[in-house]
Protein backbone atom coordinates (compact mmCIF):
# COMPACT_ATOMS: atom_id res chain seq x y z
CA UNK A 1 0.00 0.00 0.00
CA UNK A 2 1.35 3.58 -0.79
CA UNK A 3 1.87 6.00 1.88
CA UNK A 4 0.13 8.55 1.70
CA UNK A 5 1.16 12.92 1.62
CA UNK A 6 -0.97 15.51 2.44
CA UNK A 7 0.37 18.84 0.51
CA UNK A 8 -1.29 22.46 1.66
CA UNK A 9 -0.51 24.25 -1.31
CA UNK A 10 -0.70 23.52 -4.59
CA UNK A 11 2.58 22.16 -6.03
CA UNK A 12 4.07 21.17 -9.70
CA UNK A 13 3.64 17.29 -10.95
CA UNK A 14 7.08 17.91 -11.93
CA UNK A 15 8.26 18.06 -8.40
CA UNK A 16 6.81 14.68 -7.21
CA UNK A 17 6.70 12.58 -10.16
CA UNK A 18 9.87 10.90 -8.83
CA UNK A 19 7.99 9.34 -5.78
CA UNK A 20 4.66 8.59 -7.43
CA UNK A 21 5.78 4.94 -7.51
CA UNK A 22 5.57 4.94 -4.13
CA UNK A 23 3.36 7.76 -2.87
CA UNK A 24 0.15 8.94 -2.87
CA UNK A 25 0.05 12.80 -2.64
CA UNK A 26 -3.13 14.83 -2.27
CA UNK A 27 -2.91 19.05 -2.87
CA UNK A 28 -5.83 21.53 -3.42
CA UNK A 29 -7.17 21.70 -7.32
CA UNK A 30 -5.20 24.92 -8.61
CA UNK A 31 -7.88 26.99 -8.53
CA UNK A 32 -8.04 26.84 -4.98
CA UNK A 33 -4.66 26.45 -4.06
CA UNK A 34 -4.54 25.93 -0.06
CA UNK A 35 -6.18 24.16 2.08
CA UNK A 36 -7.66 26.05 5.52
CA UNK A 37 -6.59 24.44 8.61
CA UNK A 38 -9.50 22.70 9.44
CA UNK A 39 -9.46 20.80 5.94
CA UNK A 40 -5.71 20.01 6.94
CA UNK A 41 -7.28 18.78 9.96
CA UNK A 42 -10.06 16.88 9.14
CA UNK A 43 -8.38 15.19 6.49
CA UNK A 44 -5.00 14.60 8.31
CA UNK A 45 -6.11 11.05 10.04
CA UNK A 46 -5.77 8.80 6.83
CA UNK A 47 -2.09 10.66 5.90
CA UNK A 48 1.49 9.81 6.62
CA UNK A 49 3.04 12.94 5.99
CA UNK A 50 1.87 16.23 6.08
CA UNK A 51 4.10 18.77 3.88
CA UNK A 52 3.85 22.31 4.74
CA UNK A 53 3.80 24.62 1.83
CA UNK A 54 5.42 27.84 1.96
CA UNK A 55 5.34 28.83 5.31
CA UNK A 56 2.07 26.94 6.03
CA UNK A 57 1.83 26.90 10.07
CA UNK A 58 2.09 23.52 11.75
CA UNK A 59 0.83 23.46 15.18
CA UNK A 60 0.63 21.13 17.73
CA UNK A 61 -3.31 20.38 17.53
CA UNK A 62 -2.89 19.62 14.00
CA UNK A 63 -0.29 17.21 14.95
CA UNK A 64 -2.05 15.06 18.02
CA UNK A 65 -5.23 15.08 15.67
CA UNK A 66 -4.06 12.09 13.43
CA UNK A 67 -2.12 8.56 15.06
CA UNK A 68 -0.87 7.71 10.96
CA UNK A 69 1.22 10.83 11.01
CA UNK A 70 4.74 10.37 11.17
CA UNK A 71 6.96 13.19 8.99
CA UNK A 72 6.21 16.63 8.64
CA UNK A 73 7.86 18.36 5.46
CA UNK A 74 8.78 21.66 4.89
CA UNK A 75 9.35 23.43 1.27
CA UNK A 76 12.28 25.86 3.30
CA UNK A 77 15.45 25.93 5.28
CA UNK A 78 14.09 27.85 7.81
CA UNK A 79 11.12 25.94 9.76
CA UNK A 80 9.68 28.90 12.65
CA UNK A 81 6.40 28.35 11.15
CA UNK A 82 6.42 24.42 12.39
CA UNK A 83 6.18 23.70 16.33
CA UNK A 84 9.59 21.16 15.96
CA UNK A 85 9.81 20.69 19.65
CA UNK A 86 6.01 19.78 20.03
CA UNK A 87 6.85 17.79 17.01
CA UNK A 88 9.70 15.59 18.57
CA UNK A 89 7.69 15.03 21.57
CA UNK A 90 4.92 13.48 19.40
CA UNK A 91 7.76 11.54 17.66
CA UNK A 92 7.29 13.32 14.34
CA UNK A 93 10.32 14.15 11.78
CA UNK A 94 10.52 17.70 10.73
CA UNK A 95 12.20 17.88 6.94
CA UNK A 96 13.45 20.89 5.58
CA UNK A 97 15.54 21.63 2.78
CA UNK A 98 18.68 23.21 3.58
CA UNK A 99 21.26 22.48 0.34
CA UNK A 100 18.54 23.94 -2.31
CA UNK A 101 18.39 27.50 -0.61
CA UNK A 102 21.91 28.34 0.02
CA UNK A 103 23.55 29.85 -3.40
CA UNK A 104 19.71 31.64 -4.39
CA UNK A 105 19.76 33.10 -1.05
CA UNK A 106 23.55 34.35 -1.06
CA UNK A 107 22.90 35.76 -4.68
CA UNK A 108 19.93 37.46 -3.65
CA UNK A 109 22.23 38.93 -0.23
CA UNK A 110 24.79 40.08 -3.12
CA UNK A 111 22.51 41.60 -4.98
CA UNK A 112 20.92 43.52 -2.04
CA UNK A 113 24.17 44.82 -0.99
CA UNK A 114 25.10 45.73 -4.98
CA UNK A 115 21.45 46.84 -5.12
CA UNK A 116 21.58 49.89 -2.12
CA UNK A 117 25.79 50.37 -2.29
CA UNK A 118 25.38 51.57 -5.90
CA UNK A 119 22.36 53.34 -5.77
CA UNK A 120 20.89 51.24 -8.34
CA UNK A 121 16.98 51.21 -7.44
CA UNK A 122 17.27 54.94 -6.76
CA UNK A 123 18.65 55.61 -10.35
CA UNK A 124 15.88 53.35 -11.76
CA UNK A 125 13.54 54.94 -10.05
CA UNK A 126 14.38 58.17 -11.02
CA UNK A 127 14.85 57.52 -14.74
CA UNK A 128 11.41 55.94 -14.25
CA UNK A 129 9.69 58.56 -13.11
CA UNK A 130 11.67 62.14 -14.45
CA UNK A 131 12.98 60.58 -17.45
CA UNK A 132 16.65 61.62 -16.68
CA UNK A 133 18.72 61.88 -13.23
CA UNK A 134 21.18 63.36 -11.03
CA UNK A 135 24.55 62.24 -11.43
CA UNK A 136 26.06 64.66 -9.08
CA UNK A 137 30.31 64.42 -9.56
CA UNK A 138 31.16 63.58 -6.06
CA UNK A 139 27.76 62.14 -4.82
CA UNK A 140 28.89 60.52 -1.15
CA UNK A 141 25.91 57.98 -0.52
CA UNK A 142 26.89 54.98 -2.92
CA UNK A 143 29.95 53.01 -1.84
CA UNK A 144 32.28 50.66 -3.58
CA UNK A 145 32.59 47.12 -2.06
CA UNK A 146 36.01 46.06 -3.17
CA UNK A 147 38.26 46.57 -0.12
CA UNK A 148 35.77 47.01 2.19
CA UNK A 149 34.66 44.86 5.02
CA UNK A 150 31.36 42.26 4.93
CA UNK A 151 30.45 41.29 8.14
CA UNK A 152 27.97 38.17 8.41
CA UNK A 153 26.16 36.96 11.30
CA UNK A 154 25.94 33.60 10.68
CA UNK A 155 28.33 31.68 8.71
CA UNK A 156 26.72 28.80 8.20
CA UNK A 157 25.64 26.89 4.69
CA UNK A 158 24.16 30.23 3.46
CA UNK A 159 26.82 32.57 5.33
CA UNK A 160 29.67 30.34 3.84
CA UNK A 161 27.73 31.07 0.36
CA UNK A 162 27.59 34.77 0.65
CA UNK A 163 31.46 34.96 2.04
CA UNK A 164 32.25 32.85 -1.44
CA UNK A 165 30.58 35.42 -3.25
CA UNK A 166 31.55 38.58 -1.20
CA UNK A 167 35.47 37.44 -1.19
CA UNK A 168 35.46 37.01 -5.43
CA UNK A 169 34.12 41.07 -5.36
CA UNK A 170 37.40 41.77 -3.30
CA UNK A 171 35.56 42.32 0.01
CA UNK A 172 37.22 41.39 3.41
CA UNK A 173 34.97 38.43 5.65
CA UNK A 174 34.44 38.94 9.49
CA UNK A 175 31.78 37.00 10.95
CA UNK A 176 30.01 36.05 13.90
CA UNK A 177 28.53 32.76 14.75
CA UNK A 178 27.52 31.03 18.20
CA UNK A 179 30.35 28.83 18.06
CA UNK A 180 33.48 29.16 16.10
CA UNK A 181 34.76 27.79 12.72
CA UNK A 182 37.46 25.45 12.67
CA UNK A 183 40.95 27.39 11.76
CA UNK A 184 40.68 24.88 8.43
CA UNK A 185 37.57 26.80 7.43
CA UNK A 186 38.24 29.98 8.36
CA UNK A 187 41.28 30.03 6.17
CA UNK A 188 39.02 28.64 3.48
CA UNK A 189 36.79 31.38 3.53
CA UNK A 190 39.88 33.76 4.57
CA UNK A 191 37.23 35.24 7.85
CA UNK A 192 38.06 36.71 10.98
CA UNK A 193 35.89 35.78 14.05
CA UNK A 194 34.83 38.73 15.76
CA UNK A 195 32.27 39.00 18.58
CA UNK A 196 28.61 40.81 17.51
CA UNK A 197 29.87 44.13 18.91
CA UNK A 198 33.38 44.18 17.71
CA UNK A 199 31.63 42.99 13.72
CA UNK A 200 28.87 46.39 14.13
CA UNK A 201 31.73 48.03 14.63
CA UNK A 202 33.97 47.08 11.60
CA UNK A 203 31.66 46.50 9.08
CA UNK A 204 30.76 48.05 6.11
CA UNK A 205 27.49 45.96 5.23
CA UNK A 206 26.28 43.59 7.35
CA UNK A 207 24.59 40.62 6.28
CA UNK A 208 21.88 38.67 8.56
CA UNK A 209 22.51 34.99 7.85
CA UNK A 210 21.46 33.28 10.94
CA UNK A 211 17.90 31.38 11.70
CA UNK A 212 15.27 32.84 13.67
CA UNK A 213 15.84 31.25 17.15
CA UNK A 214 14.07 32.58 20.14
CA UNK A 215 18.05 33.59 20.97
CA UNK A 216 18.17 35.39 17.77
CA UNK A 217 14.70 37.35 17.90
CA UNK A 218 16.04 41.51 17.86
CA UNK A 219 19.63 40.11 17.68
CA UNK A 220 20.01 43.50 15.46
CA UNK A 221 18.77 45.79 18.03
CA UNK A 222 17.69 49.76 19.21
CA UNK A 223 21.19 48.94 21.31
CA UNK A 224 23.60 47.58 19.36
CA UNK A 225 22.37 49.38 15.83
CA UNK A 226 23.99 52.19 17.02
CA UNK A 227 27.80 50.35 17.26
CA UNK A 228 27.63 50.37 13.32
CA UNK A 229 29.43 52.90 11.30
CA UNK A 230 27.34 55.74 9.96
CA UNK A 231 28.90 54.81 6.27
CA UNK A 232 27.70 50.89 6.96
CA UNK A 233 24.95 49.40 5.41
CA UNK A 234 22.38 46.55 6.55
CA UNK A 235 21.28 43.58 4.79
CA UNK A 236 18.26 40.92 5.95
CA UNK A 237 17.40 37.99 3.83
CA UNK A 238 16.93 35.55 6.61
CA UNK A 239 13.96 36.56 8.66
CA UNK A 240 12.76 39.53 9.75
CA UNK A 241 12.58 39.80 13.32
CA UNK A 242 16.26 39.20 13.55
CA UNK A 243 16.30 42.89 13.34
CA UNK A 244 14.28 45.08 15.24
CA UNK A 245 12.18 47.36 12.59
CA UNK A 246 11.46 50.29 14.50
CA UNK A 247 15.18 50.60 15.49
CA UNK A 248 16.70 49.66 12.18
CA UNK A 249 14.00 52.77 10.56
CA UNK A 250 15.00 55.18 13.05
CA UNK A 251 18.52 54.74 12.60
CA UNK A 252 18.20 54.97 8.32
CA UNK A 253 15.80 58.23 8.74
CA UNK A 254 18.66 59.61 11.21
CA UNK A 255 21.02 58.88 9.32
CA UNK A 256 22.90 56.73 11.89
CA UNK A 257 23.46 54.12 8.98
CA UNK A 258 23.92 54.93 5.09
CA UNK A 259 21.44 52.35 3.97
CA UNK A 260 19.47 48.71 4.74
CA UNK A 261 18.58 46.42 2.10
CA UNK A 262 15.81 43.75 2.65
CA UNK A 263 14.26 40.68 2.13
CA UNK A 264 11.96 40.25 5.14
CA UNK A 265 10.47 41.99 7.70
CA UNK A 266 9.27 41.92 11.14
CA UNK A 267 5.67 42.32 10.59
CA UNK A 268 5.61 40.58 7.24
CA UNK A 269 4.13 40.73 4.83
CA UNK A 270 2.75 44.13 6.06
CA UNK A 271 5.31 46.60 4.76
CA UNK A 272 4.42 50.36 6.40
CA UNK A 273 4.20 53.63 4.85
CA UNK A 274 6.89 54.46 6.61
CA UNK A 275 9.53 51.90 5.49
CA UNK A 276 8.13 52.68 1.88
CA UNK A 277 8.97 56.28 2.09
CA UNK A 278 12.58 55.79 3.45
CA UNK A 279 14.88 56.56 0.49
CA UNK A 280 18.03 54.53 1.71
CA UNK A 281 16.32 51.33 1.77
CA UNK A 282 15.71 48.59 -0.89
CA UNK A 283 12.82 45.87 -0.33
CA UNK A 284 11.70 43.06 -1.33
CA UNK A 285 9.16 40.65 -1.13
CA UNK A 286 10.67 37.55 0.87
CA UNK A 287 12.05 36.09 -3.17
CA UNK A 288 15.32 35.03 -2.12
CA UNK A 289 13.68 31.52 -3.55
CA UNK A 290 11.32 33.04 -5.60
CA UNK A 291 12.95 30.97 -9.13
CA UNK A 292 10.23 27.79 -9.99
CA UNK A 293 14.22 25.94 -10.88
CA UNK A 294 14.72 26.18 -7.33
CA UNK A 295 11.39 26.07 -5.70
CA UNK A 296 10.95 22.25 -7.51
CA UNK A 297 14.66 21.47 -6.14
CA UNK A 298 12.97 22.52 -2.82
CA UNK A 299 10.57 20.28 -3.16
CA UNK A 300 12.42 17.33 -4.04
CA UNK A 301 15.01 18.03 -1.47
CA UNK A 302 12.05 18.11 1.52
CA UNK A 303 10.52 15.01 -0.47
CA UNK A 304 13.56 13.09 -0.75
CA UNK A 305 14.51 13.30 3.06
CA UNK A 306 10.38 12.53 4.19
CA UNK A 307 11.38 9.08 1.79
CA UNK A 308 14.60 8.52 3.39
CA UNK A 309 13.32 8.86 6.79
CA UNK A 310 10.12 6.99 6.34
CA UNK A 311 12.89 3.92 4.39
CA UNK A 312 14.40 3.98 7.64
CA UNK A 313 17.53 5.84 6.88
CA UNK A 314 18.93 9.20 8.53
CA UNK A 315 18.36 11.99 5.99
CA UNK A 316 20.78 15.03 5.97
CA UNK A 317 17.98 17.42 6.18
CA UNK A 318 16.20 15.75 9.38
CA UNK A 319 16.18 18.90 11.64
CA UNK A 320 15.18 17.08 14.55
CA UNK A 321 17.08 14.10 14.80
CA UNK A 322 16.37 13.06 18.34
CA UNK A 323 13.16 11.73 16.98
CA UNK A 324 15.00 8.83 15.83
CA UNK A 325 15.42 7.61 19.77
CA UNK A 326 11.59 7.74 20.34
Amino acid sequence: MKQKILATRTIPQEAIEGILDRFEVTMPEPEKDIFTKEEVMSMLPGYDVLFSINEYPVTEDMMTCSSRLKVIANNGAGYNHIDADAATRHGLAVINTPHAVQMPTAELTIALMLSITRGIVMYDKELREKRHCRKDMFFERDMPVEGKTMGILGMGNIGKKVAQLATALGMKICYHNRHRLSEEIEAQYEATYLSLEDLLKTSDVVTVNVPLYKENYHLINRENIKLMKPTAYLVNAARGPIVEERALLDALKNKAIRGAALDVFEFEPEISEEMAAIDNIVIVPHVGTNIRKTRINMLKESLSGMDAYLSGRHPHNLVNPSVLDK
